[in-house]
């Protein structure tokens, strides 16, 4: 189901785990992400809540690739 937080207990939490992991790498590789990231820790001045902010961003794009009706190109 579709949520706001991104959960630290139960086995979602191994699924919270992958996406920052995933984020991080994102943040190496892209530089929009990696702006977006400065940004959020400017705001925060915490460096693990801008992470997880760009988890949730990870986490939304996954989601919405799930559920879109288009088929994925070959």
């Amino acid at each position: 189901t579709y949520s706001t937080s991104l959960p630290k207990t139960t086995s979602r939490g191994r699924l919270r785990w992958a996406l920052v992991e995933a984020a991080h790498c994102m943040i190496l590789c892209d530089d929009k992400v990696k702006a977006y990231y400065r940004k959020k820790k400017k705001e925060k001045k915490i460096s693990g809540t801008a992470m997880m902010a760009v988890a949730r961003c990870v986490s939304d794009v996954i989601y919405k690739i799930l559920t879109s009706e288009q088929a994925m190109p070959a």
